[in-house]
């Protein structure tokens, strides 16, 4: 969360315009908390704590954020945010990759960097249709590989190799 916030106080110190709601808990929080308001992101930046129902701040935003360090592949948050076709900005990192094809369903950045990541978030910012196709291919990745109907089919496959179907 700390790379996220320092890369809001750069997009914020390059004027670019936006508003962030950042979910977090746990620990960290106060930390997180303090350095938001040490790199003055109090009028442009929001954080909750912990969310018992993240889906409507998902519902409500244009991008989202996974800075992770570390993240499997079908990471419960990337999936929802797929599902619900936001544009996804996430780390190159683990499993991400899976899930996300820098370009065409999300962005990817270098883990661990700020720059990196207040770059691509300055593009989708910046750039509404960019954002919406991300967003749309998201959401269709989701549909082709995580919905139900793509459970089903990929089992159907699975019983009939072993004659079951």
């Amino acid at each position: 969360m700390d790379i996220l916030i320092r890369a809001l106080a750069k997009l914020n110190t390059a004027g670019v315009e936006f508003r962030a709601c950042l979910l977090s808990g746990g620990p960290l929080l106060s930390a997180h908390k303090k350095l938001s308001e040490v790199l003055q992101l109090g009028a442009t930046t929001i954080i909750t704590g912990w969310v018992a129902n993240p889906m409507h701040f998902l519902e409500k935003g244009d991008i989202f954020v996974l800075p992770s360090l570390e993240e499997g592949s079908g990471s419960v948050s990337l999936l929802e945010a797929m599902q619900a076709g936001r544009c996804i900005v996430a780390s190159n990192i683990d499993g991400i990759p899976e899930d996300i094809s820098d370009g065409y369903n999300g962005l990817l950045c270098s883990p661990n960097d700020d720059d990196s990541l207040a770059e691509k978030l300055t593009l989708v910012i910046q750039d509404q249709s960019l954002r919406d196709s991300l967003g749309h291919n998201a959401q269709n990745s989701f549909e082709l590989r995580f919905s139900a109907d793509a459970f089903v089919k990929n089992l159907k496959i699975i019983y009939g190799q072993f004659g079951f179907y």
